[in-house]
């Protein structure tokens, strides 16, 4: 979830050869004729050599053209765990599994005295709110694979220390990333309940509950939210705004909250529209839905075919919402990378496309690969992509 992560990058430089075909390929528009599965399996295999790039401890934040591989970053290692054990069981590769199970002894060793998990790079840095939530999916699912009570107190650790984050009022307001709260912190309350589920606290719960009524008033008279952006008055890019829907839709099942429920379909009927309009969503919005086409958010696009999927359970028009879903998903594909055989470069997905754009700019991301992961998972077997 950085933002100008290429200004965090280890020392090193990228192949010239292949940085400009990445730029030629993004130039004159670009195409892949693999199937689904050979593009699974090589974005799979780009998530292996990130982990080896950091001597498998943790996961590489991304791959950048200028400067090469990046440091561990404890927040997205931990989200990456469910999206590695799903690939596991419905790809055959149990080597994933144990990739999975690694990472989370990984994230215990950097967990913070406060049961907090520090930002990029890993062991630097106070910790924080969000990331703390997205780490919490990881431990649980290694927890469910292999009942390991290490990982279920080091989840109920993580769990005290974001109840210490969060006002009275529902809002994560310590320790967060800009000293703001944000509407995309709902996606700790989700990480929230499933904590409840496993230790069977309500006070996990109730905090869960508070936080998605203080981000519920956060709705502007458009459905977009106030306070979605990294700051205050920024636009919002996709990856943050689907962040807040998936983190509502998930929430508002747990829950049985229908109102939740209800304000992801308005939204996500407004980008319909939008999409229809314009073919594919911009790579950000500004309060009053107007957007920049100029550049797409991949890891955003990725996301919002995850969440038009899962919320076609409860639609009334959930074919428009399948169609979108592939619509979105193809898109990506198009922009993955196979013509080439460098690690840092071959099956990964970019911040931006083109790789110049604002997000993240000339950078392969561990999370934009993720949400690539979980998409196809869920385009291909129907399920996947589900717990973080």
């Amino acid at each position: 979830m950085l933002s100008n992560l290429h200004r965090l990058r280890l020392p090193g430089f990228a192949d010239i050869p292949a940085f400009w075909e990445v730029l030629r390929r993004d130039w004159h528009g670009s195409s892949v004729s693999a199937t689904r599965e050979e593009q699974l399996s090589a974005a799979l295999d780009w998530l292996v050599a990130a982990w080896t790039a950091t001597g498998r401890q943790g996961i590489s934040a991304g791959f950048s053209l200028l400067y090469g591989w990046g440091a561990a970053y404890p927040e997205t290692t931990g989200y990456l765990i469910p999206t590695l054990y799903d690939a596991a069981s419905l790809t055959g590769r149990p080597d994933l599994a144990g990739m999975a199970t690694s990472l989370a002894e990984w994230e215990i060793k950097h967990q913070h005295p406060s049961g907090g998990i520090r930002g990029y790079p890993a062991g630097q840095g106070d910790p924080v709110a969000f990331d703390t939530g997205q780490v919490l999916f990881g431990l649980l699912d290694v927890y469910r694979a292999t009942g390991r009570n290490e990982l279920l107190e080091s989840a109920d650790r993580a769990g005290r220390f974001l109840l210490c984050s969060q006002d009275e009022n529902g809002a994560f307001s310590s320790n967060v990333y800009m000293r703001t709260p944000h509407a995309y912190d709902v996606r700790i309350s989700w990480a929230l309940l499933l904590l409840s589920a496993a230790t069977g606290e309500a006070r996990y719960r109730e905090a869960a509950e508070r936080n998605l009524d203080w981000t519920l008033q956060l709705r502007l008279g458009n459905d977009l939210f106030a306070q979605n952006g990294f700051l205050a008055g920024q636009p919002v890019i996709t990856h943050l705004l689907a962040y807040t829907l998936e983190g509502l839709l998930e929430c508002g099942a747990l829950l049985g909250r229908e109102d939740a429920v209800q304000t992801v379909h308005r939204v996500l009927a407004k980008l319909l529209e939008l999409i229809e309009r314009h073919g594919r969503p911009a790579g950000s919005y500004r309060e009053d839905w107007s957007g920049d086409y100029t550049w797409s958010c991949l890891a955003g696009d990725c996301q919002l075919a995850i969440v038009f999927r899962k919320a076609c359970r409860t639609a009334s028009e959930s074919s428009r919402y399948l169609q979108s879903s592939g619509q979105l998903l193809e898109t990506v594909r198009r922009t993955q990378i196979l013509t080439t055989g460098h690690s840092g470069i071959r099956g990964g997905i970019k911040g931006s496309d083109p790789i110049w754009g604002p997000y993240e700019k000339y950078t392969i991301l561990n999370w934009a690969t993720k949400f690539f992961v979980d998409a196809l998972l869920l385009d291909m077997h129907g399920r996947g992509g589900g717990r973080g």
